[in-house]
């Protein structure tokens, strides 16, 4: 199956975790959220330049401290980082309707 003009948004580089806050949820879509709801952004930005302002949210948040599930070993501070794909070659727009 080949496909065009297609955009995957992942919320980790692979083989990382995507961390989730237990009251406002995913990190990766709190960053969508807040990129792609600025009107200004999404009616000056193309898709691909929206997804990069999206990793550095991700990348500039305060670090964490985690508790490795399989070792109980603490990890100091520790980001997010995200990855997109694109296939096709024209450029993609978004333009909801924002009020």
């Amino acid at each position: 199956m080949k496909f065009s003009d297609l955009v995957i948004a992942f919320p980790t580089i692979p083989d990382h975790k995507a961390f989730r806050d237990s009251r406002s949820g995913s990190w990766f879509i709190q960053a969508i959220n807040k990129v792609f709801g600025n009107k200004e952004l999404v009616q000056s930005l193309e898709i691909r330049d929206l997804l990069d302002k999206v990793a550095v949210e991700l990348a500039t948040r305060v670090p964490v401290d985690y508790e490795c599930p399989n070792t109980n070993k603490i990890i100091r501070n520790v980001v997010q980082s995200s990855e997109y794909t694109v296939t096709g070659m024209r450029k993609h727009w978004y333009f909801p309707e924002i009020e």
